[in-house]
């Protein structure tokens, strides 16, 4: 269903909506047919989606698989898969700007899901997933909520309101995702052995901070759906590079090109145990990577250079003529590489941007994480010791 005209900010927000439709995939699961062809029927039926495009997204995989457009209020599709699988149905209204999104289960049979109320029925797990999520009446009221405070911002006519209306969000956020942490723990306890588990136990790790030893056991004493359920995978792989790379761990070193030469370079040919190196993993086209720029890298490399600081600005997930032009309308004077082979953020966990990382003259990476006020504060306290 519509969830608000400001669909920048529902991507901004790591998407809010998201969240509340992961809550709604928490069902119990029977057993299946080793072949299932699914054919959706879907509805639409509002003015402002009528030839609007419709993804059909495998949350699995992380993959589109079709896409389709919306014909007098309606659109269907239709395709086969080994096993059952947890997808979205997506579509942004041009006209309007209004987002609308909603979950289904692709398994074998006719699957009916109308997207402006989200009912849904015609396959076992679908109607069980319908009346889960019926049933769970704080997910209602999440619902709710969340539409009312998108709106709230959408409709805000000044920057306070909007300001108002973010911090809300970002409140009721924390709520959505203790409740879902909640529910994933508890289908997780009663789905040790099927696909449900699996995909509650990843909303585990991604929302509640699970460790990488502690995943790894689990997986270990798991069964295969577990072990090849792909989202846990990579989760395992995250957790692994992020316990690498922790706070009192030595940094890991990469290699990239130095966008001046064009030449193969490495981390290490630019850290000095003269100097404590504050390391920026950015991009050209992040808005907040270039105001942490802006507002305080430059001014922090302009002061401390000179008293033992050093900064590397790693541009991930960019193009080399991009990084040239941010680099010179930014005015950036500190060394930089390009990460044209892109292990570097998957080296060190990172998974959104900008991700600053303070390490000290002998190496150790001191700090993680670092925005704004903390990163000058960080950067004094190792100076001084």
């Amino acid at each position: 269903m519509p969830f608000g005209k400001d669909y920048t900010f529902i991507t901004m927000k790591k998407n809010i909506v998201l969240a509340i439709s992961m809550v709604m995939l928490f069902v119990c699961i029977t057993g299946c047919n080793n072949s299932h062809k699914y054919t959706v029927y879907g509805e639409l039926p509002m003015e402002e989606f009528e030839g609007a495009t419709v993804y059909l997204n495998i949350i699995d995989n992380g993959t589109t698989a079709d896409s389709t457009v919306v014909e007098n209020g309606k659109f269907t599709f239709t395709g086969t898969l080994e096993k059952p699988m947890m997808a979205t149905l997506s579509t942004l209204s041009e006209t309007t700007n209004i987002a609308c999104e909603s979950v289904v289960v692709l398994e074998h049979g006719k699957i009916h899901i109308n997207m402006t109320n989200d009912s849904l029925y015609g396959t076992p797990l679908n109607e069980t997933l319908y009346k889960t999520y019926t049933a769970d009446s704080m997910s209602l009221v999440y619902r709710q909520r969340i539409e009312n405070c998108i709106t709230k911002y959408s409709t805000a006519t000044t920057p306070q309101q909007k300001e108002e209306a973010r911090k809300e969000c970002d409140q009721l956020l924390e709520q959505v995702t203790s409740h879902t942490i909640d529910l994933s723990r508890e289908v997780y306890s009663n789905n040790l052995d099927n696909v449900l588990g699996a995909y509650a136990l990843h909303m585990i790790v991604k929302n509640d901070g699970i460790s990488f030893d502690s995943l790894d056991r689990i997986l270990q004493n798991a069964g295969p759906i577990f072990a090849d359920y792909e989202p846990l995978r990579k989760a395992r792989t995250q957790l692994f590079h992020l316990a690498n790379t922790a706070e009192g761990k030595p940094y890991v070193d990469f290699i990239g090109t130095d966008p001046k030469t064009g030449e193969e370079t490495h981390l290490s040919d630019l850290i000095s145990n003269k100097q404590i190196t504050l390391v920026d993993f950015w991009a050209s086209w992040c808005s907040p990577c270039r105001q942490e720029i802006s507002r305080n890298l430059n001014n922090i490399y302009a002061k401390y250079q000179k008293k033992g600081v050093n900064i590397i600005g790693v541009d991930v997930w960019d193009t080399p003529e991009k990084h040239k032009a941010a680099v010179a309308e930014l005015e950036v004077k500190y060394p930089q590489i390009i990460d044209t082979v892109g292990t570097s953020a998957e080296i060190y966990g990172v998974t959104g941007i900008p991700s600053i990382i303070l390490i000290d003259k002998e190496g150790t990476i001191v700090r993680r994480d670092l925005r704004g006020e903390q990163i000058e504060a960080a950067v004094l306290q190792a100076l001084a010791e």
